[in-house]
This record gives structure tokens, C-alpha cells and sequence, in this order.
């Protein structure tokens, strides 16, 4: 199994759902709990993905990969466990102490509706160093701008912020998204099998 770590190197512009939507979801009409709920947006927006396996707004990753993967009739790959993928910027790997790109004309990227993959037609040039982490791949996903994020996930969003709201200070184990929004998020979740 090839290990992956990912960070984001340029965030969400914004959320997939204003304060206004919210608060008009969540029936508050005052400004008086604005800080609040900005929060507990940006907060259900991230247990939200977490549980989906997806991107919402648009941002820019560098992931960083062990090695290359050829565990099924794909050939070698990379699988991009961020979906949905919008685009590969650069593909880098650790030759000889030197960060070398990978040529656009040895992959070609196989987008998927879960987790797409970077398919090496040739790897007769990418011996890597044996450092943890030799392969760097810096790529952008999710459906786009906050306008382009699916309506049922938006409401999903506003459904656990609404719930959050309306609930805190209960006693929990603070991995709660209600019942509605979790039947709605399932529809869109991808199942991670290696983490």
C-alpha cells in the first residue's frame, strides 16, 4: 500500500454556504449570533467533507506519495484520494538529490467520479530516491466556486449547522451530523478504505 499525506496550499476562497443561507435556514433574523454560525458553518463544512471524502469549494493541494501503486489492471499509478479532481498542475519526483518534473507526455490522468488516478505509460525514467515521501503532485479539486457545490450538499450543510445550533451545550461525542443530513450526504460519500 502506498502512503499519501495532502496539504492544501491554497485555501477555499469562501463556503459552500453564506451566512445568509444559514441564517435563513436556521429561521435567525438578528445579527446577534453572526460569529456563531460563520463558525459552525465552516465547522459543519469540514465534518461534512470528512465524511463525504470530498472536496466542496475549490483549493489547490500538494500531495506527497511513498511510491507508485500498481495493484490492479491500472498499470502504475497515483490514485489522488481528493475528489472531485479538477486538475494536475505538476508531477515532481526526487532523482539524485534533484526535484525533476515528470513529463505530461509519460501519464495521463483517468478522472473518476470517486478518487481519479495518474497512470504512467512510462516509468523508465522516475527512479526516485529512497526518501519517505520521493513523489510530489500539486493538483486542484472540487466542483469549483461555492455556486458550483451540489444544492443537496449545501442543505446538508445548513441541516447540521441548524441542529448545532439549535443543540449546543448537549452532551455528546462531538462526531454528530443529524440524521437528515447524513442520509443526504451518503448519497454522495466515497468509501476510503485505506484512511
Amino acid at each position: 500500500m502506498i502512503n499519501d499525506y495532502y496539504e492544501v496550499t491554497t485555501p477555499a476562497a469562501t463556503e459552500p454556504v453564506t451566512l445568509i443561507e444559514a441564517k435563513a435556514w436556521c429561521k435567525k433574523t438578528t445579527t446577534d449570533e453572526d460569529a456563531l454560525i460563520t463558525a459552525l458553518i465552516r465547522a459543519a463544512t469540514v465534518k461534512a467533507e470528512l465524511f463525504t471524502n470530498r472536496v466542496f469549494v475549490e483549493r489547490t493541494f500538494t500531495g506527497f506519495f511513498s511510491g507508485l501503486d500498481c495493484s490492479n489492471n491500472d498499470g502504475v499509478y497515483i490514485e489522488l484520494r481528493r475528489a472531485p479532481l479538477t486538475s494536475v498542475t505538476s508531477i515532481k519526483v526526487m532523482v539524485d538529490d534533484v526535484q525533476d518534473t515528470v513529463s505530461t507526455d509519460v501519464y495521463d490522468v483517468q478522472e473518476e467520479s470517486s478518487f481519479s488516478r495518474i497512470i504512467f505509460s512510462d516509468t523508465s525514467n522516475l527512479d526516485p530516491d529512497l526518501i519517505p515521501y520521493p513523489y510530489e503532485v500539486i493538483f486542484i479539486a472540487g466542483y469549483g466556486a461555492a455556486a458550483a457545490v451540489p444544492d443537496p450538499i449545501k442543505t446538508a450543510i445548513m441541516e447540521i449547522v441548524c441542529n448545532w445550533h439549535q443543540n449546543r451545550g448537549d452532551c455528546g461525542e462531538g462526531d454528530e451530523i443529524p440524521g437528515i443530513a447524513k442520509g443526504i450526504l451518503s448519497e454522495y460519500r466515497i468509501l476510503n478504505t485505506f484512511g
